[in-house]
């Protein structure tokens, strides 16, 4: 009787791991309909199950002139994705007593400014430091997004930064300059670059060759993808050329994944405990706990067990997602910066987990939505001496001048940042002010001396806020 009812349950098993297994190429097939158009970037997708791969495929191109199509060898740029593999290093590190994560950062990077309070490895891991975001903070300066640069002007902004956006341990915001100090971090302490280090310490042992840390912007990519940007009835080139890593900077090709992925089942480099903490959330001070790992999102979907991670920048965009108990993982990298990878990875999770699922589907893949048109904030009760705002104002911080002027039109001021078009600067409460054009916006709150004059602004912006601007 024992006998038969465990050849039942086997049956049984066998049966569900054969449709979860025997999703139909054409349904994969028409997730990533929209990159088989003719002149169309592409994608690369790996579907894992249990250490193997069950499907691969590229679609579309990995360069258009000359016109060459993604293949499993084609390699991608991930952008955060390679948080991972930063957040790692990092973890070895501690594992082997060089790095202590509650480690004040500046007893490595001193040129960090004292803000009074301790910024810890582990905060700029869960980003919880409070450290405004190096790429936000380039924006805001004027700085040309094509340009080459380098750790040297990546730490000297960081360097010129009198305030920090919240105290270390209050919040979570997400942070690209946590993870560059992280990458110095590395150098310091073992002489190594992160690109040697990644290739001596996960890359090489794990077989991932295509894997690496590209620091020098002229470094040569076998195979590698150009990244592309929609323009006007075509696409335009749009490539990282910078040489910071850290938060980003890893290419490798989409099958190259599998070692990395059966890692966390496996152990091979570091060992259980090692995989343990990278996939262990962080806290905030008050208890809160984050959904933030070591470079990784620790979450569920669909009533099931997930971690991920995804990458943007330039004309790339990647996703990867993991069910551990399922054994389960979906890869996609893409050379197109409209495509939406995280939502195709969760269409394909769809089809193989059919049966473990519960809950409503991922929504189709569609190009992203057209940015709102700004709209005007309701303005202050009375009113308001635009006038008196009228002047230039300095940052420090970003070493740049913002100019406000009076708008062609009656009663419109205009912010005029550092190398960037003008926007209309239009009242909201008391004094503050909200800076518009289209896709973009930005929050000032200005402040008055005892006689009353204006003497300066503080902005908010996504991930470098409380920037002061003082009038000059």
């Amino acid at each position: 009787m024992k006998t038969t009812a465990l050849t039942l349950a086997l049956a049984l098993t066998l049966a569900v791991t054969a449709r979860v297994l025997a999703a139909e190429p054409a349904a994969v097939d028409a997730v990533f309909a929209r990159f088989t158009r003719p002149g169309s970037p592409g994608a690369s997708l790996v579907v894992i199950r249990d250490g193997r791969i069950v499907y691969e495929r590229g679609y579309g191109h990995a360069t258009l002139t000359p016109a060459r199509p993604v293949t499993p060898e084609t390699s991608f740029y991930i952008g955060s994705v390679s948080k991972q593999f930063t957040a790692a290093a990092i973890a070895l590190l501690h594992q082997r007593g060089q790095v202590g994560l509650d480690d004040d950062v500046r007893r490595y990077v001193p040129e960090l400014p004292d803000y009074g309070r301790t910024i810890t490895v582990r905060h700029c891991v869960h980003h919880t430091s409070g450290l405004r975001d190096y790429l936000a903070l380039r924006d805001l300066a004027g700085a040309d997004p094509n340009a080459t640069f380098g750790d040297a002007e990546v730490l000297a902004l960081l360097r010129r930064q009198k305030g920090l956006g919240f105290e270390p341990g209050a919040r979570h915001s997400y942070s690209n300059s946590g993870y560059f100090i992280l990458s110095l971090i590395v150098r310091r302490v073992t002489g190594q670059s992160l690109r040697d280090f990644a290739a001596a310490n996960l890359f090489g042992p794990l077989g991932m060759t295509t894997a690496q840390f590209r620091d020098r912007h002229t470094q040569p990519i076998p195979h590698r993808a150009d990244g592309y940007k929609p323009a006007g009835a075509g696409f335009a080139l749009d490539n990282p050329n910078f040489d910071v890593v850290g938060a980003g900077g890893v290419f490798m090709t989409a099958r190259d994944f599998l070692a990395w992925d059966q890692n966390f089942y496996s152990a091979k480099v570091g060992g259980p405990a090692f995989i343990a903490l990278l996939q262990t959330p962080g806290t905030l001070d008050d208890g809160t706990r984050l959904d933030y790992a070591f470079g990784l999102r620790v979450g569920r979907y669909r009533g099931l067990d997930l971690v991920e991670h995804s990458g943007a920048y330039g004309g790339f965009r990647a996703h990867v997602i993991r069910f551990p108990a399922q054994r389960f993982s979906v890869v996609c990298f893409t050379n197109l910066s409209t495509a939406l990878p995280a939502r195709l990875v969760r269409q394909v999770a769809d089809l193989y987990l059919a049966d473990a699922l519960t809950g409503p589907a991922a929504a189709p893949e569609a190009a992203p939505a057209a940015p709102p048109s700004p709209r005007r904030a309701t303005a202050p009760r009375g009113p308001v001496d635009l006038a008196a705002y009228v002047g230039d104002y300095r940052s420090d911080e970003l070493d740049v001048t913002y100019g406000i002027t009076a708008g062609r039109n009656p009663g419109e001021l205009l912010l005029r940042p550092h190398r960037r078009p003008p926007m209309n600067l239009v009242p909201a409460e008391g004094e503050a002010f909200t800076a518009t054009a289209p896709g973009h916006s930005l929050q000032l709150t200005f402040q008055r001396g005892a006689d009353g004059r204006v003497t300066g602004f503080t902005s908010v912006a996504g991930r470098a806020p409380g920037l002061v601007f003082e009038r000059q």
